[in-house]
């Protein structure tokens, strides 16, 4: 729902997605790699306190879904065992940003996903997370390097060189000792078989709770380690501190007409769908912040102040990290393994598309309690005659709302429960969200307006205090057609990403099973060091690898594999 103020997927076949696959992988040529560095210098002083991800794989087809694992190290300790909230962006080589989430962690681990868009060209692209206070100090950033492929377009990302801060990649080898044992029962299967999966792990090796397994299509893994260890922090108006309490939204509130900041000024946060308000004070700076619940999805905030002032201005910092200009590799290019690999992943993409059930998002019909719980009084606007102005039924009828008029504005007053007048201004509301213009509120026709809730006694929220509470409810929920102060603003706000699980695999199917991942464990769950872990393959012959991704304990990344073959 949108406030109002004063002031492709395009359907080819299978066939086309093919020939448009085989053009763009003939365009794009044959030799690619990042070079690699080998310097780890800058985790050297913060390993323990280190963000670092794990994916399914590193190379993607438009439409597909990334899964990553975050892993932090000091969230397993004592001291942290508790949450924190980090931002996982999707950024091109071009230095544009595509897709940015926000999760929440328990205990150091987080599983997730990044959904690609359709529309994106073929490129080189990072997978960048951080919590809040890393803004600070952008080199402890965790970055990964992935290629994503668009079959439907023989265009391509250029390279960012302008400003760009670069990033440097670390190849991590394969690993030939002994920390991780990986058998299976045999070398090649057929079609939708059982494979079994043994798997043994040395625990005073690596660290048990890093360890992600994914089963993927062999080459679609780019073992490196990309760091901005070298980058220098930038110069920031705003010190971000550790989101403890929920995500944290941010900014300052000015005065237009003198550009100066407007100190200790009340900033009301109305969730549009929560039926609450978040309260909290702009410092001797204009600056301020509140801790936001744990919401999922893009929600409307409604920002207002009780400040009635045009000339006030409120401005909300970006959330996510602006700096997206980073030089991370050579130019986009497919080595000849690359072109056969992503033929095979376009084909599987286009069967999933043909073959794919509709699916039906589940709406939240339920409505929550308001903050206020129950009110004390209710005025139902359908049991009284019918008046033309609103403030008729404050005037003309007996009640608990006294209103008195100064010039031409209306003073409201509430009576509390025992008679007696509350001093202070009551909190103003319609249809939950906190308004500072009460006149406003009374040039709403009654036809709209289905009733009025009254909380008579003084009601505290955070550091603001209230006589009472009035809350305009309308018919539609969609605030009377009121007009609302201009030094108020809404932001579409993106919550937190709710996690979603691997599709399963359902082995009876008549449907073609065109998985380009197999089997994706970013939780290893075992009570002695061997485990047995069961999946299928798919209907796609090729030759796949077993990844055992995680870190030992020196906080060092570590890089298992097995190869085996899937025949038709």
């Amino acid at each position: 729902m949108q406030l109002k103020f004063k002031y492709g997927f395009i359907k080819y076949g299978l066939s086309k997605l093919i020939g448009f696959a085989l053009l763009m992988i003939s365009i794009l040529g044959i030799n690619s790699s990042i070079l690699a560095q080998n310097n780890n210098e800058y985790l050297s002083n913060n390993k323990d306190q280190a963000l670092y991800m794990f994916l399914d794989r590193n190379i993607y087809i438009v439409g597909e879904k990334i899964h990553i694992k975050l892993f932090r190290a000091k969230d397993n300790s004592t001291e942290y065992q508790l949450q924190s909230y980090i931002y996982c962006d999707l950024i091109g080589q071009d230095g544009n940003l595509v897709q940015s989430i926000k999760v929440k962690m328990r205990n150091g681990t987080k599983n997730t996903q990044i959904l690609i868009p359709d529309y994106i060209k073929s490129g080189n692209y990072i997978i960048r997370a951080y919590s809040r206070e890393m803004r600070n100090q952008p080199s402890n950033f965790s970055f990964l390097s992935i290629k994503i492929i668009n079959p439907y377009s023989s265009d391509y990302l250029k390279q960012t060189t302008i400003n760009a801060n670069k990033l440097f990649a670390d190849s991590i080898p394969n690993s030939k000792d002994s920390a991780v044992i990986i058998k299976l029962n045999k070398a090649e299967y057929s079609a939708r078989e059982l494979v079994k999966l043994s798997l043994n792990v040395d625990t005073n090796k690596l660290i048990k709770s890093s360890i992600t397994i994914s089963v993927a299509p062999k080459n679609s893994f780019i073992n490196t380690n990309l760091s901005a260890r070298n980058n220098k922090p930038t110069n920031r108006s705003e010190v971000y501190i550790e989101e403890k309490q929920g995500l944290i939204m941010s900014g300052s509130i000015i005065n237009l007409k003198t550009n100066k900041p407007i100190p200790n000024e009340q900033i009301i946060f109305s969730i549009l769908g929560t039926r609450d308000v978040l309260i909290c004070n702009s410092d001797s700076l204009g600056r301020f912040r509140i801790s936001l619940p744990d919401l999922y999805g893009n929600r409307e905030v409604y920002i207002s102040t009780t400040l009635k002032d045009d000339n006030a201005l409120i401005m909300i910092d970006k959330d996510f990290d602006i700096n997206t200009n980073y030089g991370f590799g050579s130019p986009f290019k497919l080595s000849k393994e690359e072109q056969d690999l992503a033929l095979q992943l376009s084909r599987n993409i286009a069967v999933q598309k043909l073959f794919q059930k509709e699916v039906i998002t589940e709406v939240d019909s339920s409505f929550p309690i308001s903050f206020y719980n129950n009110a004390d009084e209710i005025i139902i606007i359908d049991d009284y005659i019918e008046l033309p102005k609103m403030h008729m039924y404050f005037t003309e009828l007996p009640g608990s709302v006294h209103l008195r008029k100064e010039g031409e504005n209306y003073i409201i007053r509430l009576d509390g429960k025992d008679g007696v007048v509350l001093l202070q201004e009551p909190l103003l509301l319609i249809d939950y969200v906190a308004i500072n213009d009460f006149q406003s509120l009374l040039q709403i026709s009654p036809k709209l307006v289905q009733r009025i809730e009254i909380v008579r006694s003084y009601y505290q929220k955070g550091d603001a205090s209230f006589g009472g509470i009035l809350n305009f409810i309308t018919y539609r929920g969609d605030f009377g057609e009121m007009e609302f102060p201009s030094s108020s603003i809404t932001v579409n706000y993106n919550f937190l990403n709710k996690e979603q699980n691997v599709e399963k695999f359902e082995q009876n199917t008549i449907s073609p099973d065109a998985r380009n991942t197999l089997f994706w464990l970013p939780k290893l769950r075992f009570t002695s060091s061997e485990t047995d872990i069961l999946f299928y393959t798919s209907d796609t012959p090729s030759i796949y690898t077993v990844v055992v991704q995680g870190l030992n304990k020196d906080m060092e990344r570590v890089y298992y594999s097995y190869d085996f073959r899937v025949v038709d």
